[in-house]
Parts: C-alpha cells; structure tokens; sequence
C-alpha cells in the first residue's frame, strides 16, 4: 500500500508558501526540497531581504517567485514591480506600477558539451567567467551556503556519482555567483553554467565567450544585461527586461538556424579553428533591430529553444 504526506507547508491554494525573516534567502537545503513540490512555491522574506542567485535559478527552473513583506504597505513583488494584495497574486499577469532598475550586471549561459572520458573534469567555464569579475572560485556545494573550497576534481567526482540523475551545484567568488547543471547525453555530459556578476564594461564579456569556444565544444552561450547588488545578491527592485550583450552558437546549434537571413540584422562572425564553425554576436552599438531579431529566433538566457 502507497502512501501520500502533505507537505508541511502545503495549503488549500495552487502554491506553496514560506515566510522568513532573514534576510538574505539562499538555496538551502530545505528550499531545494520545497521546491521539489508538485506545486509553485513562494518565499517571502523581509522589507530588506535579498535573494542569492542560486535560489533565483532555482525559483526560474520551478516556476516559482519571491516577495518582500512590507510593514504598512503589504507584499511587494520584485519581479511584477507592484504591490500584491496576495502571495498567489504574483502568477498573475500584471503591468508592472513603477520604473525599472538601471542594468549594472551582465548574467551569462555556457552551455559545453563533454565527451565520455575518463579525463573529462567539470568547472573550467565558471573559472574563465569568473575573469570577467576580476575574480576566481572560492566555494561550491550542492545548496548553500556552499562550503566546499573550489576543486574541479572533486566537482567532477560529484557529477559522476550523482549520474544518471542531474547534478546541480551552487558556485561562489568574490563579486560573482554561478550555478552548474550537469547532464548526461547520448554521447557524452552537457556542462550548462550560469554566471552573475556586477559589470558596466561588457567588453570583457564578448572576449571571453570567444576564448572559450576556442577551447572547448561550446553549444551554446548568451550574455544579457541585468541587475544586482555589488555581492551579485539580488535585491528586491523590479529590474528591466534583459538587453543582449553578445550569443555564441556552436556547430549544432547554428545549423538549426538560417544564419544568412540572420546575418543582414544581427552581427555574427565565425571563431575558432573547428572545421565546424562556431559563430559569436556582439551587440555592442547594435540597434533594436536586432535585438528583436534574436528573440524572435529563440535565442533567450534559457537557452536555444
């Protein structure tokens, strides 16, 4: 006979509901349970609360969301950019009530694809955008706060027992926050990592991405202009829709695409030495144009869709 526990959090509602007050809301062990429900879920933490990127990943993944309580205002939903008269209120479509966040942050996508080998070690995309924050990993661990100082080997050595099932880890540095999903392929593991970190100068970004499609088997990556605090916490500000800073398509991805109509709107160019071609776009100085033109393709922070 199967047996079914509500979970303790668990409400008449479609959602899920946690409350703290602390104010700095990480991936913990306990949410990465919560957010396992069959259900969204939605935490609300203090007027000065902040969220770590790994969690904001998560919430992304799970279709869940965050809120402040305010006191003598309500609940404040950073990514509506209004106040809410309900927790359940934030899944509903709703105009946003005030201006949005100035970007000051670049969030980046490497997705790698690695072959079956015994010498294949996760971890050198996270360490090559790490650069970009004038920084390298300090700490990893499957949730936070992640404790583990940083050893490719051992991470590698984690993906590997945790396979067939995806391993997922939380990767920190000074100035930046980084989350890796590891997945086995048909031919091999995908690496797919996430990078935030404070940047006005996004030059560093196009250099880097371009460095490394020339040293490993990049599939895809994209770069977008955000929003966060100098600890690449996330504070409670509606933030304005993302602007594309540079996309790199490899081999298998770019001939999924009709690069040549592409070609007259968005700026690609082929890098490396592959005799596949592996093709980079940098939308400094770009128009609206082709902004427009790499969302319509599918070509999103998510990934090539």
């Amino acid at each position: 006979m199967a047996f079914t526990f509500a979970h303790p959090l668990a409400n008449e509602a479609s959602w899920l509901e946690s409350e703290t007050e602390v104010t700095r809301l990480g991936l913990t062990q306990g949410r990465q349970q919560l957010l396992r429900q069959e259900r969204p879920v939605v935490f609300i933490g203090p007027a000065d609360a902040r969220l770590t990127f790994p969690l904001l990943v998560g919430l992304r993944r799970h279709g869940s969301d965050w809120l402040i309580r305010v006191d003598g205002r309500g609940l404040w939903s950073p990514s509506r950019g209004r106040w809410l008269d309900s927790p359940g209120d934030v899944f509903m479509s709703t105009p946003p009530m005030i201006q949005s966040a100035a970007p000051n942050a670049v969030q980046i996508l490497v997705s790698v694809h690695h072959g079956a080998a015994a010498e294949t070690r996760l971890g050198r995309s996270v360490e090559a955008l790490a650069a970009i924050a004038y920084s390298v990993p300090q700490r990893w661990g499957v949730h936070e706060p992640a404790t583990l100082a940083w050893d490719r080997d051992a991470l590698t050595a984690a993906a590997r027992a945790t396979a067939p099932r995806v391993a997922r880890f939380a990767v920190l540095g000074a100035g930046f926050a980084a989350t890796i999903r590891v997945v086995r392929s048909a031919t091999g593991v995908t690496e797919e990592t996430r990078f935030l970190a404070p940047l006005d100068e996004t030059s560093r970004v196009v250099e880097t991405l371009a460095r490394l499609s020339t040293i490993q088997r990049v599939l895809f990556a994209s770069a977008f202009t955000t929003h966060c605090a100098p600890d690449a916490s996330i504070p409670p500000v509606f933030v304005a829709p993302p602007s594309p800073v540079a996309v790199v398509l490899g081999p298998q991805v770019a001939r999924r695409f009709s690069l040549d109509a592409l070609a007259s709107i968005v700026p690609f160019r082929k890098v490396g030495a592959r005799s596949a071609a592996t093709y980079i776009a940098d939308f400094d100085g770009c128009g609206a144009e082709a902004r427009r033109a790499l969302v319509c393709a599918g070509l999103t922070l998510g990934g090539a869709q």
